[in-house]
């Protein structure tokens, strides 16, 4: 549509990043205008361990390997941000996926939630693939999602969206996982 009516940007790269950041260094960007958020906290593993010092918890995401500043033995990811206590929470590949998760602010397409659990596939990720699931609408608003197989990367305060074919059901915000709230 863009090139259509001779939009500039038509032939511009699709942006998934801070496009608004000059550069695209999102941290130094943060300092300059948050310091205040540079909290260093613990990076502890699944038993609670500490391995070491984070330097503010917005530097990181869920899924990340490269700059978490501890060595392993084997590769370690951000598995969880546990913003209450100001602490990294990381673990191997094996730890990510997550077979349930919450999802807050519910909106279907047809005006109203299911009135019992529905089979549907699920995405949590832009690029992400679907994935079938069982949504179990709750009486507050959110939904229950139970996913066939283990999906990495669960991301608080990202979307998810659910489908029936190529026909949207609706989505909603994830709040969490079962072992992370």
């Amino acid at each position: 549509m863009a090139a259509r009516i001779g939009l500039p940007v038509a032939a511009k790269e699709e942006s998934q990043d801070i496009c608004f950041v000059r550069g695209g260094d999102y941290r130094r960007f943060l300092l300059a205008h948050a310091p205040e958020i540079a909290r260093p906290g613990p990076i502890v593993d699944s038993a609670g361990r500490e391995l070491g010092r984070h330097t503010g918890l917005p530097f990181y995401t869920i899924g990340q390997r490269h700059g978490i500043g501890v060595s392993a033995p084997a590769p370690l990811y951000v598995r969880h941000i546990d913003v209450a206590r100001n602490a990294l929470i990381v673990g191997p590949a094996a730890e990510l996926g997550r077979s349930e998760l919450r999802v807050v602010e519910t909106r279907f397409v047809s005006g109203r939630a299911p009135r019992a659990p529905v089979a549907a596939t699920v995405k949590v990720r832009y690029t992400g693939r679907e994935v079938e699931a069982i949504l179990e609408p709750q009486a507050d608003g959110a939904a229950q999602v139970h996913l066939r197989a283990p999906v990495r990367d669960v991301t608080p305060g990202q979307a998810a969206v659910f489908y029936q074919g190529d026909r949207v059901l609706g989505g909603g915000t994830i709040a969490g996982a079962p072992d992370l709230d």
